[in-house]
């Protein structure tokens, strides 16, 4: 597996390295008057990952840049972590932060604390970050990485599911396919209720309804010589069980079951699609290379945005400004060190 990583992408981070001669801010188009820079950079910046709760947000890029925001994603601060390595994910629960990055990177603080480092018992690269109300979450990254905690980061186990025994239980005690072993993963979420939902390589998608103690399968590609299914970058699973997964290749997968079960959804573009977010009533948005669409029947149809700057450069994560009271507003991070309010 590990030889294979060149030719594997290890979630946005990798991907939007790779990119080169995206177009300037200036060249974007501002076509939609909902549509807003937040924060921009220059053009080599690279904001990489943004988590808000209530009004407070903070958004991590490379070089260990931090961004906070207190006012609902309308101006933003810049800060340095203790680190030059790239930041990959964030999560912001209850006044705690933790981020997540290059060679098993765990930084977290609490309020306007200091930051800490804290041991993850692994180099290899980390990629997403999710973490409930009750302290328990879950780090994913390359080969196979899942961390888990109790205690809102504080500490970090070794939590990876039984890859073997998941997939001779899938394939009816047939053998393992090798390419599943050690899968790198992209994408988590973790509910307060306690279910976690953990996708990546090869179209997979494990879920758990105990925490993370045992594991079920809930979407699997193909992977061998002729045939290697599309990696899933990001997942969001909303209350009701309805949810998107999103990935390589235009890859749109559909749950209604919170996870058990996937639909193959058309997308309007074949480009790699980093993020989706789950916003009010059924509306959801998504956001890729040079592409970006959304949806007003909870993903059962999908329609291409190509105002803006949206068709011509790239956005790797999204979230959902405001709180219970007040609707928020889309924002998304990504190229030229920007976060972008979206008019959807």
């Amino acid at each position: 597996m590990k030889n294979n990583l060149s030719s594997k992408i290890l979630r946005a981070a990798l991907l939007v390295f790779a990119v080169v001669g995206a177009v300037s801010a200036q060249e974007a188009k501002q076509e939609n008057s909902d549509y807003s820079v937040l924060q921009d950079g220059i053009a080599h910046d690279r904001v990489f990952s943004i988590a808000m709760e209530d009004d407070f947000g903070v958004a991590v890029g490379e070089l260990g840049e931090v961004l906070i925001t207190e006012d609902g994603g309308a101006s933003w601060t810049s800060e340095q972590a203790p680190t030059q390595l790239a930041l990959l994910g964030v999560v912001a629960v209850d006044g705690v932060i933790v981020a997540i990055g290059q060679q098993g990177l765990i930084l977290r603080r609490e309020s306007n604390g200091a930051w800490e480092t804290v041991s993850s018992g692994t180099k290899e690269r980390l990629l997403q970050i999710d973490m409930n109300a009750n302290g328990l979450g879950y780090i994913v990254g390359a080969f196979g990485t899942v961390l888990r905690t109790e205690n809102a980061g504080r500490k970090w186990i070794a939590a990876a599911p039984d890859w073997e025994g998941l997939i001779d239980i899938e394939q009816g005690g047939g053998g393992m396919n090798q390419a599943l072993l050690e899968p790198s993963l992209y994408t988590v979420q973790v509910t307060d209720s306690g279910a976690v939902v953990l996708g990546g390589e090869v179209g997979y998608i494990v879920y758990s309804v105990d925490e993370g103690h045992s594991w079920c399968v809930g979407h699997r590609g193909e992977s061998n010589i002729e045939t290697i299914s599309p990696s899933v970058f990001d997942l969001k699973i909303g209350e009701d069980g309805v949810g998107m997964a999103v990935g390589q290749s235009g890859l749109l997968l559909r749950t209604a079951d919170y996870g058990a079960t996937w639909q193959d959804i058309s997308a309007p573009d074949d480009a790699n699609l980093f993020a989706v977010a789950l916003m009010d009533g059924s509306k959801m948005a998504v956001t890729g290379m040079r592409v970006a669409f959304y949806s007003e029947d909870a993903g059962q149809s999908w329609r291409a945005d190509k105002g803006n700057d949206m068709a011509t450069s790239w956005y790797v994560d999204l979230v959902q400004a405001g709180n219970a009271q007040k609707v928020g507003k889309l924002l998304a991070v990504g190229h030229s060190g920007r976060i972008v309010q979206l008019p959807y």
